[in-house]
């Protein structure tokens, strides 16, 4: 479906092997803006480490068992920005979608 949308390259990888796809199709430099939308430790974590120095990590939901890397954030100027992702008002109309 990414690739319906648009989409140029899908990371199916995980992890460390992930991340380093991701980074090897951004030139090593990294995403400017990574969005992490699963809300586990790992996910996050793998968000972080596609994130290039100065970039971005958004995540929508409530993510579990995640503690921030402050000092990370800090010394690569990675910022962070989520809030709650309103599922309910948007269920009845992509319900269809996500069973297809």
């Amino acid at each position: 479906m990414a690739k319906q949308l648009g989409a140029t390259h899908v990371v199916a990888e995980r992890a460390e092997p992930g991340a380093d796809l991701a980074r090897e199709i951004l030139d090593g430099i990294g995403a400017d803006c990574v969005l992490e939308c699963v809300g586990t430790e790992e996910s996050m974590e793998q968000a972080f480490n596609v994130a290039r120095d100065g970039g971005l990590v958004g995540y929508v939901g409530v993510p579990h068992d995640v503690e921030l890397p402050i000092r990370r954030m800090f010394g690569s100027n990675i910022s962070v920005h989520g809030g709650v992702g309103q599922v309910r008002v948007y269920l009845p109309e992509l319900l269809d979608d996500v069973w297809a």
